[in-house]
């Protein structure tokens, strides 16, 4: 956690606006924000941004998005540019989970989530019971119908099925296919929070080696289970240091382009 809180605190520096930052689940978010408290983090990355937390409770939900709203608001100044952001905080940076309401169910434009960072892969809970009820289902209905496939193609040629045989039905993904669908599925809904028209910009960055070509076998099927407009723009950085200065000369030269909105248009 210590580890993300620095680099968190990196990229924070180089990016304007409402940064958002998905976990996987309540329990890991709710560590690390601890953790942070406890070594300094926490103070040191609110010098930066303000730092928000998407909360359990819906009636908590609607006090912490104006908090989140107004930081950022109040860290671009009257005019809908970035040149005096450093002389203030710089935004705000929410905590929220994949799965949640901020991650399915807001539309962050413009300044509100110049960047979205995804935590690992969200699979869902592996031993909660719905889920180990859905995989084994999925593996039950795939190993029938693969068992009447087989039968169907044992019949002699030319002879016709029984009437009271249908064609196979189309298969339901086996178990581990549909938990891991699930997965990338809250990836691709939380990363599609930024962007949101063609005037629009952000980064976003994932947080796992699992990505990553250099690290791990998985990367390329991994890298093909993400929405079709990321996969092509997809850049792999071999540290910190080179994603950083990456990300602030494409801030700074999107910053000078005059034609991008901001919420203080609207």
């Amino acid at each position: 956690s210590s580890d993300l809180g620095q680099v968190l605190l990196s990229y924070c520096s180089h990016i304007p606006g409402g940064v958002l930052v998905f976990f996987p689940s309540y329990s890991l978010l709710s560590r690390v924000a601890e953790e942070w408290a406890h070594s300094g983090l926490w103070e040191r990355i609110s010098q930066h941004k303000t730092i928000c937390v998407e909360p359990k409770l819906k009636v908590d939900f609607d006090f912490v998005m104006e908090e989140y709203y107004q930081a950022v608001k109040d860290s671009l100044g009257p005019a809908p540019k970035f040149s005096s952001f450093k002389a203030r905080r710089t935004g705000a940076l929410l905590l929220a989970v994949c799965r949640g309401k901020v991650s399915e169910g807001i539309n962050f434009k413009y300044d509100f989530a110049r960047a979205v960072f995804v935590l690992g892969i969200p699979f869902p809970p592996f031993m909660d019971p719905q889920v180990k009820l859905k995989k084994e289902y999925n593996d039950a209905h795939h190993r029938l119908f693969q068992l009447e496939v087989s039968r169907q193609r044992a019949q002699p040629p030319g002879r016709p099925l029984h009437g009271n045989d249908p064609p196979p039905a189309r298969p339901l993904l086996t178990g581990g296919a549909w938990y891991k669908q699930q997965a990338f599925r809250a990836s691709n809904q939380a990363l599609g929070r930024c962007i949101r028209n063609q005037r629009d910009f952000g980064a976003i960055i994932l947080l796992d080696a699992r990505f990553c070509t250099g690290h791990s076998p998985d990367a390329a099927r991994n890298q093909s289970s993400l929405s079709r407009w990321i996969r092509p723009r997809i850049k792999e950085f071999a540290n910190l240091q080179a994603s950083c200065k990456e990300l602030k000369d494409f801030f700074e030269d999107l910053n000078a382009d005059v034609g991008m909105g901001s919420v203080l248009e609207s």
